[in-house]
């Protein structure tokens, strides 16, 4: 396989992303990320008590149909 490219491409996105001037940009972006984390796990935390919950109910009707 040709890795050439890929790590020239590596090369060229690690230059980038630890250079300074850019500091701002990648500040508010890991912002955003961190904020998109923060809303799914509140998410999950509020839907998986249904989500077992509906688990249960097949997991036992499953066991009345046999």
């Amino acid at each position: 396989m040709n890795f050439t490219k890929y790590f020239v491409l590596f090369v060229v996105l690690l230059a980038v992303l630890t250079t300074g001037a850019e500091a701002g940009f990648l500040k508010k972006l890991g912002k955003k990320l961190e904020k998109v984390g923060k809303n799914v796990h509140r998410s999950v935390e509020k839907v998986l008590p249904a989500a077992q919950g509906v688990i249960g109910v097949l997991g036992s009707a499953k066991a009345l149909g046999k």
